[in-house]
C-alpha cells in the first residue's frame, strides 16, 4: 500500500474549504458593491458636469453683456472719431479698473488709422502679451472664441470677444474692442468649480495641456495630468477620484476641467467588503473544526499508536522498533522519538522547540563575531543557505556600513555585558523591511562570556500601523467636513477642528453644541435609536445663533469591545444652495428686464389655462410689440434701448392684476397673462390702461421718447386650447395692427386666419411653382443718357399662378425672403438670365450685358460663388457680360465678410451696382468701401423731378459723389421727357423706365440687339 503525505493531506482538505467559504461570501458582496460605486460616481459626474456647464455659460454671457455695454458707450466713439488715443486708452483703463476687471483682464481696442491700444487689470500690470497678434485671428462679433500666446518660459491661455464700435452719421465700423479673459490662474472660475463640485483640487487644461489649477500639490497634479481625457472619471489607491468635465466656448472650442475629490464611496466599498470577513472567519473556523475532526478520524489508528509507543519509551529504558503505520509523517516520528530517546536530553528538545517556531529570528554568534547557530528563518534576511551562513561574519554577509554597525553593537555587548538594542533597515526578496535586534551576553557559571545570543523581530507591520494611525489622526483633524464621534451615551468622544470652525463652539463645548444639533434635528435620535444609516440636508445653527444649510451624515459602527459609536459628518452647502438659486432664476427670467423669460411664460400659461378650465373661466393673452423700436436701437444706441425696455417692462407691471403675469418673450416683445377673466370689460381695461402708460414719455439719458406698441389678444378657450395656439393667434392679431398702421389693439378672429393660411398656401405654391416651370423672366432694357442706345438690360422675374394668374413680384419676393426660398429663387434667375444673355450677344462686336439683382440671403450663402460659376459655365456667358445688383437697403451683419465675397465675384470679372441708391442709410465712405461700378438711383426721386427741390438734390448730390468715386450712375423710373432732359442737364450716365423700354421677353431684347447693330452699320 503506498504510504500518504500526512502533511499533503492537512494542507489539500484545509485550503480547498477555506478558499470555498471566502469565494462564496466575498467576490459576490464585492461585485455587487463595486456596481453600486460605479453607478453612484457616474450619476454625480453628470450632474456637476450639467451645473458647471450652465455655470460657465452664464458666466461669459455675463461678462459678455458688460463688455457690450462698454463697445456701445458714446463718450468711447467720441474719443475714437476724434483721434483721442489717450483719453480712449484713460476710458479703457478707468473701465477695466471698475467691476469689469475681475473677470476681464485686458482690452485691445483696433483703430483703423493706428496701431491697437492695449490696457491690462491690476493682476496682468507688469507683464508683456501680444495682444495686437492675438486680434489678428479672425472671430465672429459677440462670439467667444479661444487663443493662446507661447513664449520660451511659459504659454498662457486667452478667451477672447470682439464688438464693433458702429458711428452713429455713417453706420461704419470704426474700431472693433476686443476684450480678454485670461485663464491661467483664473481664481474666479477655478474657485466656482471647486465650489460647485466640493472638490480638494481643480485645474483647466486646454486638450492635454494644463492651463491653470488650484489647491495643488505634487502629488495631486501628478493625478490630474495623468487622468486619461477619454474617460469622464478615475479612481486611485490613494482614496481619491479624478473627474473631468468639458466646458463648452462656443460651437467647436472648449475646455476641459479636472478635480481630486475623496473617493468617500471607495471607503465604503472597503468597510462593507471588510464586514464580510466576520462571518467567514466564523465559517472557516467551523470547517477547520469539522476538519479536525475528520482528520482525527482518519489519523486516530497512527497517533494512538504513536502515543503508545511515546509512553512506553518515556518508561522504558531502552528503545525498541517503531512499528510503521498509514501515514509517512507519522512514522518519521516515532523513528525521531526513537532515536532522540537515547540521543537528545530534554534541554535540547525544549530550544529546538523554541528555534523551529518562533517567528522571530534567532541567532548565536561566539566571541569572535563568527556566527554558530541560526534559526531556520534566518535566510529572510540573507536570502542565503542556512550552511552558508554558520561560520562566517557579518562583514562577510552584509555590505559594510551595515556589517560596521552590528560589530559595533556586538562590542558593545561584551564590554558592558549587557543587552543592546539595535534598529536597522533591509533589503529583502520582500522589498526594504524594518527590524529590531536584541543582543545579550551568554555567560557561563564561571562568570565567562563565551557567546552573543540575539533575537530579531520584524517590526515593520508595527511601524506602517503606526504611521498609519498617525495619519488617520491628521486626516481627521485636517478634513474639510466637520466630523463628531459620540460614545453610545451620545457624549462627545472625539471633535476635529473643521466642527469647531463651522460651529464657532470651542472644543470645551461641543456637548453643547450635540444638545442642540439633536434639538434641532430630531431625526438624528430616531435614526440612532433604529441603528440604521441617515443623511439629509439640514439647517444648524452656529454658537453665535446664525444659521447655514448643510449636508448630515449619521453612521453607527461597533469597536472591538463590541461598544456602539456614533459618527455625524457634515460641511457647509451654503454656496451651493445659492448657486442653485442664482441658475434656477437665470434659467427661468430674463436677465435685462427681470421679467419670467419665455419657458417660464409658457409654463403659468398652462396653469391658467387648466384654472381656467376647471373654473368655467377665460384666459387672456396680450401679445405686445413696441413699435419702431429699432430706429430707436439704430439713432441712439442698444443702450438707450435697453433702458427703454426696462422702462417699459416696469410700466406694464404696474397696470396687471397680482395675478397675472407680464413676460418678455425677445427683443421688443412682449406677452402678458390675464386669468380667471369672468367679462370681457377686463380685458379691454387692462389692455388699454397698459396702452395708454406706454403713450406717456420716457426720459432716458436725456432723450425722451414714448413706446406705442401694436397689440394683438387671443382669448381660452374662443380662440384656441393649447398654449402654443393662443401664442400664435396673438401673434396674428398684433401683426394684422401693424399692417393696419401700428398703435392699435386686435383680437384674433377668423378673418386674419384666414390670411395667415392665404400666406402658407402662397408659400407652398411658390415652392410648387419652382418645380412646375411656372416662373419666367422679363427683361427691360437699359439706355445711354442719349435716350437711343441700348447698354444693358435688367433681368426680372415673374410668376404665372395656375389660378391666380399674374402674381406681382413684390407679393411673392418678400415671401420668398422670408421662408429662405429665395436663394433657389436667386439660382433660377441667375442660371435663366445668363442663358438669355447669351441669346442676344450672338455677335462679340455688339455686347449687351445683363444685370441681376441679389437678395441678402444669396449673398451670406456659401454656395453663391459656385451657383454664379455654374451659370456662367451652364450658359456659355462671358463673366464680363454679367452684372450683379445689391440693394442699399441690404441689412449686413459683418460689412468685412460682405465685402470679402463681392470682391471675390468682382474678381471673377463681373460688375456689380448698388440698386435703389438713397432709401438706405448708406454713406459716402460705406459706398467708397463697396467694390462696385454703378449707382441706380431709386425710382422714387426721380419721379418727383424737375419740381420737387428736395429730391433735386438728392439727385444732383448722388451724381456728383458717384462721379467723384468714379462710378457710372443709372436713372430708374424716366417716363418723361421732362425727367430725361433734367437728369441729361445734371451728366447722369443711363437711364431705366417706361418712357423708353418696358420689360419684355429675350425675343425683344434680341431685336433690340440687331435694330442697334443696323443702326450703328448705316
Amino acid at each position: 500500500m503506498k504510504k500518504l503525505s500526512f502533511n499533503a493531506v492537512i494542507l489539500s482538505t484545509v485550503l480547498i474549504a477555506l478558499s470555498s467559504i471566502a469565494l462564496l461570501l466575498l467576490i459576490p458582496a464585492y461585485q455587487g458593491s463595486q456596481k453600486a460605486l460605479s453607478y453612484e460616481i457616474n450619476s454625480s459626474h453628470d450632474q456637476n458636469q450639467r451645473i458647471l456647464q450652465r455655470f460657465f455659460k452664464t458666466y461669459l454671457q455675463s461678462v459678455a453683456a458688460q463688455i457690450e455695454s462698454i463697445s456701445r458707450r458714446d463718450e468711447l466713439l467720441q474719443l475714437i472719431e476724434q483721434g483721442n488715443r489717450e483719453q480712449a486708452r484713460s476710458f479703457l483703463n478707468n473701465q477695466i479698473s471698475g467691476q469689469i476687471g475681475e473677470s476681464t483682464h485686458a482690452f485691445a481696442l483696433t483703430l483703423k488709422s493706428s496701431s491697437n491700444i492695449e490696457v491690462f487689470n491690476t493682476a496682468l500690470l507688469g507683464q508683456k502679451f501680444p495682444l495686437n497678434q492675438l486680434t489678428l485671428k479672425f472671430a465672429p462679433d459677440r462670439s467667444w472664441i479661444k487663443q493662446r500666446h507661447t513664449t520660451p518660459d511659459s504659454q498662457n491661455h486667452f478667451l477672447r470677444i470682439s464688438f464693433p464700435i458702429i458711428s452713429h452719421d455713417f453706420g461704419e465700423v470704426v474700431a472693433t474692442l476686443h476684450a480678454f479673459i485670461l485663464l491661467n490662474e483664473n481664481f474666479i472660475i477655478l474657485n466656482e468649480i471647486q465650489s460647485l463640485t466640493s472638490s480638494t483640487a481643480a485645474v483647466l487644461f486646454d486638450g492635454a495641456t494644463l492651463i491653470s489649477g488650484l489647491s495643488l500639490n505634487k502629488a495631486t497634479q501628478q493625478l490630474l495630468t495623468q487622468h486619461n481625457p477619454v474617460n469622464k472619471f478615475s479612481s486611485h489607491s490613494s482614496g481619491q477620484l479624478v473627474h473631468q468635465y468639458n466646458l463648452q466656448i462656443n460651437r467647436s472650442d472648449t475646455i476641459s476641467a479636472r478635480v481630486v475629490v475623496p473617493n468617500s464611496s471607495l471607503m465604503q466599498l472597503q468597510r462593507s467588503y471588510t464586514s464580510n470577513l466576520g462571518p467567514a472567519i466564523i465559517a472557516a473556523l467551523l470547517i477547520g473544526a469539522i476538519t479536525v475532526v475528520l482528520i482525527g478520524y482518519l489519523t486516530r489508528s497512527s497517533l494512538s499508536s504513536l502515543v503508545k509507543y511515546a509512553d512506553e519509551m518515556g518508561e522504558a529504558k531502552e528503545s525498541e522498533p517503531f512499528i510503521p503505520g498509514r501515514f509517512e509523517e507519522f512514522n518519521r516520528l516515532g523513528r525521531t522519538l526513537e532515536s532522540m530517546v537515547s540521543k537528545i536530553s530534554e534541554h535540547e528538545k525544549q530550544l529546538n522547540g523554541i528555534i523551529e517556531n518562533t517567528p522571530n529570528v534567532i541567532f548565536i554568534k561566539g566571541i569572535d563575531l563568527h556566527y554558530q547557530m541560526v534559526s531556520p528563518n534566518y535566510g529572510k534576511l540573507t536570502n542565503l543557505p542556512l550552511d552558508e551562513v554558520v561560520g562566517k561574519t557579518d562583514s562577510d554577509i552584509y555590505p559594510a556600513e551595515h556589517a560596521a554597525a552590528l560589530r559595533e553593537s556586538d562590542t558593545r555587548v561584551i564590554q558592558r555585558r549587557a543587552p543592546q538594542q539595535i534598529e536597522y533597515t533591509l533589503e529583502t526578496s520582500e522589498g526594504p523591511r524594518s527590524f529590531l535586534s536584541t543582543k545579550f551576553p551568554l555567560i557561563d557559571d564561571n562568570d565567562i562570556i563565551y557567546a552573543i545570543g540575539g533575537i530579531i523581530t520584524d517590526i515593520t507591520d508595527l511601524k506602517t500601523a503606526q504611521s498609519r494611525i498617525q495619519l488617520a489622526g491628521q486626516i481627521f483633524d485636517q478634513a474639510d467636513e466637520a466630523i463628531l464621534a459620540l460614545d453610545s451615551n451620545l457624549n462627545v468622544i472625539s471633535v476635529n477642528s473643521a466642527c469647531i470652525k463651522l460651529t464657532g463652539f470651542p472644543t470645551n463645548q461641543t456637548d453643547r453644541f450635540v444638545s442642540r444639533l439633536l434639538h434641532d434635528i430630531p431625526e438624528i435620535s430616531e435614526h440612532i435609536e433604529s441603528g440604521a444609516r441617515w443623511n439629509n440636508e439640514a439647517q444648524i445653527r452656529k454658537q453665535d445663533g446664525s444659521s447655514f444649510s448643510a449636508w448630515l451624515s449619521l453612521s453607527t459602527i461597533i469597536n472591538d469591545a463590541d461598544e456602539q459609536r456614533y459618527v455625524i459628518i457634515f460641511n457647509d452647502i451654503s454656496a451651493l444652495k445659492s448657486a442653485e438659486t442664482q441658475l434656477e432664476k437665470l434659467s427661468h427670467y430674463d436677465t435685462l428686464t427681470g421679467l419670467p423669460n419665455r419657458s417660464l411664460f409658457f409654463d403659468r400659461l398652462e396653469s391658467a389655462i387648466a384654472r381656467s378650465g376647471r373654473e368655467g373661466s377665460k384666459t387672456a393673452l396680450l401679445f405686445l410689440n413696441i413699435d419702431r423700436f429699432k430706429n430707436i436701437n439704430d439713432t441712439y444706441g442698444h443702450a438707450v434701448g435697453d433702458e427703454l425696455l426696462i422702462a417699459a417692462a416696469n410700466r406694464i407691471n404696474g397696470q396687471i392684476r397680482p395675478d397675472d403675469t407680464v413676460s418678455r418673450l425677445g427683443g421688443d416683445e412682449f406677452g402678458v397673462i390675464l386669468q380667471g377673466i369672468s367679462h370681457p370689460d377686463t380685458i379691454n381695461l387692462i389692455t388699454h390702461r397698459i396702452q395708454e402708460t406706454l403713450r406717456v414719455p420716457f426720459q432716458l439719458n436725456d432723450f425722451s421718447s414714448s413706446a406705442p406698441v401694436s397689440i394683438g389678444i387671443a382669448v381660452y378657450p374662443d380662440d384656441g386650447l393649447e398654449p402654443k395656439a393662443l401664442l400664435s393667434h396673438a401673434d396674428t392679431a398684433m401683426y394684422h395692427v401693424k399692417e393696419q398702421g401700428r398703435n392699435g389693439i386686435q383680437y384674433y378672429d377668423q378673418e386674419l386666419n384666414k390670411q395667415a393660411e392665404a400666406q402658407t398656401q402662397l408659400e407652398e405654391d411658390l415652392r410648387r411653382a419652382l418645380i412646375n416651370d411656372e416662373l419666367f423672366m422679363v427683361y427691360q432694357p437699359r439706355f445711354d443718357i442719349d435716350g437711343e442706345t441700348i447698354l444693358s438690360a435688367e433681368a426680372l422675374v415673374r410668376w404665372d399662378h395656375p389660378e391666380q394668374g399674374l402674381i406681382p413680384p413684390i407679393k411673392f419676393i418678400p415671401l420668398a425672403e422670408q421662408t429662405g426660398q429665395i436663394v433657389e429663387l436667386g439660382r433660377y434667375i441667375l442660371l435663366a438670365s445668363c442663358k438669355a444673355a447669351k441669346s442676344w450677344n450672338d455677335n462679340p462686336d455688339w455686347p449687351m450685358p445683363v444685370s441681376v439683382n441679389l437678395s441678402a440671403r444669396q449673398i451670406y450663402d456659401p454656395s453663391l460663388i459656385d451657383d454664379i460659376s455654374f451659370a456662367l459655365k451652364e450658359s456659355g456667358l462671358p463673366p464680363e457680360l454679367l452684372e450683379l445688383e445689391i440693394t442699399e437697403t441690404l441689412e449686413i451683419d459683418d460689412i468685412d465678410t460682405v465685402i470679402d465675397k463681392l470682391i471675390q465675384i468682382r474678381q471673377m470679372g463681373i460688375r456689380m451696382s448698388v440698386d435703389d441708391f438713397g432709401t438706405g442709410y448708406s454713406s459716402l465712405i460705406y459706398l467708397k468701401r463697396l467694390p462696385v461700378d454703378t449707382v441706380k438711383i431709386d425710382r422714387s426721386f426721380v419721379t418727383g423731378v424737375p419740381g420737387n427741390g428736395d429730391d433735386e438734390k438728392i439727385i444732383s448730390a448722388i451724381i456728383s459723389m458717384s462721379h467723384s468715386l468714379q462710378l457710372s450712375v443709372v436713372a430708374e423710373g424716366v417716363e418723361t421727357e421732362e425727367q430725361l432732359n433734367f437728369l441729361r442737364e445734371l451728366n447722369c450716365d443711363e437711364i431705366q423706365g417706361y418712357l423708353l423700354g418696358k420689360p419684355g421677353p429675350a425675343e425683344v431684347m434680341i431685336a433690340h440687339t440687331k435694330q442697334t447693330r443696323r443702326e450703328h452699320l448705316l
